[in-house]
């Protein structure tokens, strides 16, 4: 039996500290969209404190003598809520305009390439290597205390115009190298693509597996909008993936959510929104625009699933 239950009219306005509310210091270069992205991680600064990401894709850089709004990714200490690092995208030769979305999706993954043995994944989905403007998109990895670029992942060859890195997220160890590799999704910007989830190296960014929508492709479109790991469901160890498509069967856009075995990658169910228990009455309400694994919650031993539902209404 699958338990599903809704939680309505929540918002989460401010971190809680270990004895008070705390409120977020932003730094002074930011843009209106400070905050649109936030990811927890551990302690990278040697505190003994959890710290955590912010995310800003509209955030201004200058390069040369021209102030772009490419966007940039805060490091902020969960101690005093205060900036650490700031990361900034890599600037792109030879372009007029310059609209990266850098910051828009994070994750952090455990490394043995930095100091804290953490490194920052940041989504750029619409950055390009020069002036084409096409949208292709970029994942880059970053130490978390320098801001220094590890390594980064383009685009595969053919995935032009799709948003590559609209979502990112980490999974545990899947290579034996003590390594937490990195899973990023896809929003294609046609809407007749059916769209991909990428299982990538966190050594190194390079690609380990793709994984399909379970759906044929009149029914998958943008398969990989938000991505997620999520403690083993399948009871093999490994830890599973979550994947969502933002446009499920026949153009219905409320959205469908997805399990795949992590070891393997194959399908194992398919979530649909609620509607007969919600009273549900709006099409398209988004579900799966956001999908979170938690650790087990139900007592049954197996992973739990979060996953939004924007734009939900009842009767």
């Amino acid at each position: 039996m699958i338990d599903i239950r809704m939680i309505l009219g929540i918002a989460v306005t401010s971190v809680l500290a270990r004895s008070a509310m705390a409120q977020i210091v932003p730094p002074d270069d930011i843009s209106v969209n400070f905050g649109i992205a936030l990811h927890a991680m551990p302690d990278v600064d040697g505190d003994g404190w959890a710290d955590f990401l912010v995310g800003d894709n509209f955030a201004p850089q200058t390069v040369g003598q021209s102030t772009f709004a490419p966007g940039a990714v805060f490091v902020y200490s969960g101690r005093t809520q205060r900036p650490l690092t700031r990361i900034d995208a890599p600037a792109p030769q030879g372009t007029m305009d310059w609209d990266a979305w850098f910051g828009f999706s994070l994750a952090s993954i455990a490394t043995t390439a930095t100091a804290s043995g953490r490194a920052v994944v940041a989504g750029a989905p619409y950055y390009d290597t020069d002036a084409a403007l096409l949208d292709n998109g970029l994942v880059f990895v970053a130490d978390p205390e320098t801001g220094q670029e590890l390594f980064r992942i383009e685009h595969p060859a053919g995935l032009e115009r799709q948003a590559f890195g609209w979502s990112v997220a980490a999974i545990n160890d899947l290579t034996g190298d003590s390594i937490d590799e990195i899973l990023v999704g896809n929003f294609p910007l046609s809407g007749s693509i059916p769209g991909k989830i990428f299982l990538c190296n966190g050594a190194n960014g390079s690609l380990i597996d793709t994984i399909d929508s379970p759906l044929p492709d009149a029914g998958a479109i943008a398969f990989g909008y938000s991505v997620s790991a999520i403690p083993d469901v399948t009871g093999d160890g490994v830890t599973d993936i979550v994947g969502s498509t933002y446009v499920g069967a026949s153009g219905d856009k409320r959205g469908l959510v997805h399990i795949f075995n992590g070891q393997n990658r194959q399908f194992v169910r398919t979530f649909l929104f609620p509607r007969a228990e919600t009273g549900a009455t709006a099409e398209a309400v988004d579900f799966g625009g956001r999908v979170l694994g938690i650790p087990d919650v139900t007592g049954d031993g197996r992973g739990d699933l979060l996953a939004t539902a924007a734009r939900a209404t009842r009767v």
